[in-house]
């Protein structure tokens, strides 16, 4: 025996035992989700998050939620309700935001790992699928930002896992059990979203694959769904009896979102192998390859592919499309890729792919990424964020943000300054000013004449400075002006 393969040998030895499984899963898991997970800049969903979060925190609005002061239904609360705990724990932390939905991400992993690893009788292949997973470009990104669709779709896989365990294993009611908590925790994440995104997908999936047997089993089926059901729908049930014509407009506004707002054709998702990132041209090769091969595929590659094929399908079926909703699409086709390669390479083979590229990873998540940190945001300017001392030492003040033509509120204000902001249109700002009778910051357009403004007798006016938040150069075609604010203190009268 060659020195080589004795040390090839000690390898698969080394990697054969569970504990190293789950450590390698972990410490992958953390680096694609903990290391310098702060350096890029929240986006649109993430500010509605922690903003709604932070409300909950200083206002007690845990159920009846809001957001800058008003109704905010369009989400339910469990991925926020995180996020307020976490601001309780840890204050204003973006790291440990971001650190929570990391949790989850580890949790998304961790169930593809189980899922694959039951599917192929092989811990090694589950591994690979889970790698596969923490190194998908979409996977990383929706990790990295304290939002709700990691959450839904990692508590669905969960609910995939049991449900598979109750019906094509000896039926245990505790498996239908956990796969209905694991259905009502994804519902309290983002609604129905992950019932069409994942779980219907996967159990067209294994019923191409096989029937089960549901000798006995039905009663356990609808005691699960009534469990999703309950714990997945109380939280619309009672706002709908506390604010039931504020939920109204809300679902019809989310209705209308659905066929009105980003519509794209039937098929903008046929690109949907390059949310794989790295993993894109390898995923293209295994899927032809499968479906050439597909009767003599084992189990898990077919139940890959068609879970890969059905879940495209059915999300192409709707008119709102964004690239970011096809996340939980990554789960089945990191199952697709780790079982064909398992079973059509040799070992040592899928060892050094999947080594190679997650050790990449690894060394430009922990080394380089900070080098690339000026590319995801101009810190050297002054934002927002730097007046939030001012705005919070007195709880009587109040954030005015001036309409204009080209200076529209955006709720990135919120979260700069962690304070609700009331919007006033420019022509009305004396009479705004006359009634307040409390300290306001006036966000202003850039070039806004402060001789303009009729003061009440007694009040001043202060200049604080120019704020910007973009992440672009002025130069750039996407600059906002929006973002960039004027801010001038107005003191009312002292009256004795």
């Amino acid at each position: 025996m060659t020195d080589e393969t004795t040390e090839s040998n000690s390898v698969i030895s080394l990697l054969s035992r569970k504990w190293v499984k789950v450590f390698l899963l972990v410490f992958f898991a953390f680096s694609t989700f903990f290391v310098n997970n702060s350096i890029l800049r929240p986006d649109l969903m993430e500010v509605r998050n922690l903003v709604t979060a932070h409300e909950m925190v200083t206002d007690g609005n845990w159920v009846v939620t809001t957001m800058n002061g008003q109704y905010r239904f369009e989400k339910p609360p469990l991925p926020t309700w995180v996020a307020a705990g976490v601001e309780l724990v840890f204050g204003d932390s973006l790291s440990m935001q971001r650190a929570a939905t990391g949790v989850m991400g580890l949790l998304l992993a961790f169930f593809l790992y189980l899922f694959a690893r039951r599917i192929t009788s092989s811990r090694s292949t589950g591994l690979v699928a889970a790698l596969m997973l923490l190194t998908c470009y979409n996977v990383v990104l929706q990790g990295r930002t304290a939002t709700w669709d990691i959450y839904c779709h990692a508590f669905m896989l969960g609910a995939v896992y049991f449900l598979y365990k109750a019906l094509y294993h000896p039926a245990r009611f505790s498996n239908f059990l956990l796969a209905g908590v694991m259905m009502g925790l994804s519902f309290m994440s983002k609604g129905p979203v992950a019932i069409l995104a994942m779980l219907l997908p996967a159990v067209i999936a294994l019923l191409v694959w096989r029937v089960p047997d549901m000798r006995g089993r039905w009663l356990s089926i609808a005691g699960a769904l009534l469990l999703a059901v309950v714990l997945g729908g109380w939280w619309y049930a009672y706002i709908y009896l506390r604010v039931p014509d504020a939920v109204s407009a809300i679902v019809q506004k989310e209705t209308t979102s659905w066929v009105d707002h980003n519509v794209r054709p039937w098929w903008y998702y046929w690109r949907f192998f390059l949310e794989s990132g790295i993993w894109a041209p390898l995923l293209v090769y295994v899927i032809v390859r499968s479906i050439k091969g597909w009767k003599s595929e084992p189990a898990a590659t077919r139940i890959g592919l068609v879970w890969t094929l059905a879940g495209v399908v059915l999300m192409s079926l709707f008119p709102e499309k964004k690239m970011r909703y096809l996340m939980p699409l990554m789960v089945p086709c990191c199952l697709l890729m780790a079982s064909w390669v398992s079973g059509h390479w040799q070992a040592r083979t899928v060892r050094r792919l999947v080594g190679v590229v997650c050790c990449l990873f690894v060394l430009f998540e922990w080394l380089f990424f900070p080098l690339f940190k000026h590319f995801f945001g101009y810190d050297e300017r002054a934002g927002l964020s730097e007046l939030r001392t001012l705005v919070q030492q007195d709880s009587t003040y109040k954030v005015c943000y001036v309409d204009q033509e080209e200076h529209i509120f955006r709720i990135d204000m919120v979260y700069h300054l962690m304070h609700k902001v009331e919007t006033c249109p420019s022509e009305a700002l004396d009479g705004y000013l006359a009634q307040s009778g409390t300290p306001v910051l006036l966000l202003l357009p850039k070039d806004f004449d402060l001789a303009v403004i009729t003061l009440p007798e007694g009040a001043a006016l202060s200049d604080v400075g120019t704020y910007d938040d973009n992440n672009l150069p002025s130069t750039d075609k996407h600059y906002n002006t929006s973002l960039v604010n004027r801010a001038v203190t107005f003191t009312p009268a002292v009256t004795n």
